[in-house]
């Protein structure tokens, strides 16, 4: 039930001193609040009691009016309910001696949803400030429970039995509950929320049905005994297995487990890698627009590429290798787009792995942060493929002597992986604030780190332009952004 009553005043006259009760000092709020829940208590349903009483016990001071008004108890004590309601809503009161309603449902054997009718038939409440969180929530103290209960025990024992559903429906929630267990293996909350949906009775009504149902039984339960927690060797195997692609629903038959205990220990372990990246990023003001997620989340990286199909001169290459490298140096905009989005998703990640539970991490925040990862990686790999012309430009003027070193030739076991190692660093250090052009960045990095492997005095170290050795260095630079470009 909804926490705001729909119920109205049925006095304007109490609730006209609500408004002007609203206007006092905290401290004179708190106290009137005490003296309304104190009067709540004391009020009659077959009395009457002449207005001026009611105004002094709230406030401690006689009514302005000298109009001998009575009011019938029976219809003051809602008034007083939602006087205390209105008022404690404006306080920041202790939750200390208080239960909330699912506290409150539980040691009842109730639904909160019954909990909230209760309210309206004479349940007082306050709300108060959670110590835990901070939250406002409704709250009851013990005098308020322990009256309520005093005067209502045949409606409170009936309701905890759940004599209100007949038989034949309680029959049907666990005959419904026992086959949905069976066939779905589902949570046992969603088998809940699904039979009270399509039977009738509250959520929390179904739930104490069935374990009131599966008490004490060994054969016919709607749920198995609860299982305790997994041992470290039976994760292991169930990673492992999950590792091979096997799906959680075999999983899951072959071990007695439900998918939801699979899954959980797939996002625990998913949670652990990712507390070990250490990604860094540059930042940038667009970063914090309201829009941003939506903006960079939406590139199109086939595209992107497609916008920058050309020609690059040099070695005609195999068609496999080609086809990377067969790209001219794209606009300035298209990298700078790549990486907005290679460094926005980069930190969204970060800042979803530390919002992450460190015992329980939820699957969808497991699963915008592998978004975040996937995204970030493709954006990098779109830079990395729209860099790679220029790369092997370089790389073929140092090889023909028309680079930055003179005539000697840098030979191709030397250069190694150096092309790749420092277009990666290029990509992370790069900050579009900078009025400095990608491009112009990787080639002078590029020529300064083949200067240094050049040593004109090493003869030895000289070797003849080998063709095939070209390939394969080309092909392990594109193999490190991912490319497949195997024969």
């Amino acid at each position: 039930m909804s926490r705001r009553l729909t119920q109205r005043f049925e006095y304007d006259i109490l609730e006209k001193l609500v408004g002007q009760v609203l206007y006092l000092p905290e401290r004179k709020r708190e106290e009137q609040v005490i003296h309304a829940e104190a009067l709540h208590d004391l009020i009659e349903d077959g009395r009457v009691y002449p207005y001026d009483f009611l105004h002094h016990s709230i406030t401690q001071f006689h009514s302005e009016s000298n109009e001998p008004m009575l009011l019938e108890g029976s219809r003051v004590k809602p008034d007083l309910r939602l006087f205390v309601d209105r008022v404690s809503k404006t306080l920041v009161m202790s939750d200390a001696g208080i239960v909330n309603s699912n506290v409150l449902a539980t040691s009842l054997n109730v639904s909160t949803r019954t909990i909230g009718r209760w309210r309206e038939k004479g349940l007082r409440w306050r709300w108060v400030k959670g110590s835990d969180d901070g939250l406002m929530r409704i709250g009851f103290t013990e005098g308020a429970v322990k009256q309520f209960l005093e005067g209502n025990k045949e409606r409170v024992a009936r309701a905890g039995t759940f004599e209100h559903i007949g038989d034949d429906v309680k029959a049907e929630i666990v005959r419904r509950g026992r086959r949905l267990s069976l066939a779905t293996g589902a949570v046992r909350d969603l088998i809940y929320t699904h039979l009270s949906k399509r039977i009738g009775p509250t959520k929390e009504s179904v739930r104490q049905i069935i374990l009131k149902h599966d008490e004490g039984l060994e054969i016919g339960r709607v749920f198995e005994p609860k299982r305790g927690a997994l041992k470290s060797r039976e994760k292991k195997v169930i990673l492992r297995a999950w590792r091979m692609g096997v799906s959680r629903r075999l999983i899951g038959d072959k071990y007695g487990l439900p998918r939801t205990t699979l899954g959980r220990v797939v996002c625990q372990e998913k949670a652990k890698v990712f507390r070990k990246l250490k990604n860094s990023w540059i930042d940038n003001p667009t970063f914090d627009l309201a829009d941003a997620y939506a903006a960079f989340k939406g590139n199109d990286e086939e595209l992107i590429i497609e916008r920058a199909i050309g020609r690059s001169g040099g070695l005609v290459l195999p068609e496999n290798l080609g086809r990377y490298y067969e790209v001219k140096t794209a606009d300035e905009d298209l990298f700078t787009g790549q990486f907005l989005r290679y460094n926005f998703m980069k930190r969204r990640a970060r800042v979803l792995i530390e919002g992450l539970d460190r015992v329980d991490p939820k699957l969808g925040e497991v699963r915008l942060i592998e978004e975040a990862i996937g995204l970030y990686t493709t954006a990098r790999k779109v830079i990395g493929r729209l860099s790679l012309p220029l790369v092997h430009d370089v790389v073929m003027r140092q090889i023909s002597g028309d680079g930055h070193v003179g005539n000697q030739m840098t030979p191709f076991y030397l250069l190694g992986g150096m092309a790749f190692e420092v277009l990666s660093s290029a990509i992370e250090g790069f900050d579009v604030r900078k009025d400095v052009a990608f491009g112009s960045l990787l080639g002078v990095r590029l020529n300064q780190r083949f200067a240094r492997y050049h040593d004109s005095d090493n003869k030895r170290a000289l070797k003849r332009f080998d063709e095939e050795r070209g390939y394969l260095y080309l092909r392990s630079v594109a193999q490190g952004f991912g490319f497949d470009c195997l024969d």
